[in-house]
């Protein structure tokens, strides 16, 4: 719960006294693999931040799944309308749902402000990743996370990461082949 009380500080100052107000409606919940946290219809307005394991959001496009992002400990995702939210590992998270805070955000003013910088943050990371597309090619993007997120590489699936980069599963191992090819 301390992870979750510095992060949240680090979007919107709250008092002590707020503090106590919002402890006990955060649900510490876990899933297990594959299960799903929230579906891509629904407009579950919940703010989810991982203690342990790892999430993906994901949409369903052209009836394929379409990797939007991966989140893992000390990580906060909103489920937002048209993204569904998967345990990709036995995950722990904190769970903070509008519902539950809806008569709080009269009593503490932050919280508004608080939901908007995370839906803000959570946007803005979808953003990104969408960008990742636009700048790098395949082969770039893969690089990308071999230099700067490699724990990618050792948790998650390899067809979750093909989808996370855009590529058939064909063409991830072109990639790594090639970059095996190179590096001899």
């Amino acid at each position: 719960m301390q992870k979750l009380i510095t992060y949240l500080n680090s979007l919107v100052r709250f008092t002590p006294e707020s503090w106590e107000l919002i402890k006990p409606v955060i649900i510490r919940r876990t899933f297990e693999k594959g299960e799903l946290l929230s579906q891509p219809e629904a407009t579950n307005d919940a703010l989810y931040f991982v203690e342990q394991g790892y999430l993906r959001t994901f949409a369903i496009e052209e009836s394929v799944e379409v990797n939007k992002g991966l989140y893992f400990e000390g990580e906060l995702v909103a489920a937002i309308q048209g993204i569904a939210i998967e345990a990709c590992e036995s995950v722990t998270v904190l769970v903070l749902d509008k519902s539950t805070f809806f008569g709080d955000f009269e009593l503490i003013p932050q919280l508004t402000v608080l939901w908007k910088n995370c839906l803000s943050f959570v946007t803005s990371k979808i953003e990104a990743h969408n960008d990742f597309f636009t700048l790098y090619t395949p082969s770039e993007r893969y690089e990308y996370i071999i230099k700067n997120k490699p724990e990618l590489l050792e948790r998650v699936q390899p067809h979750i990461l093909a989808s996370y980069l855009g590529v058939p599963n064909e063409t991830l191992n072109r990639i790594k082949r090639r970059r095996l090819q190179l590096s001899m």
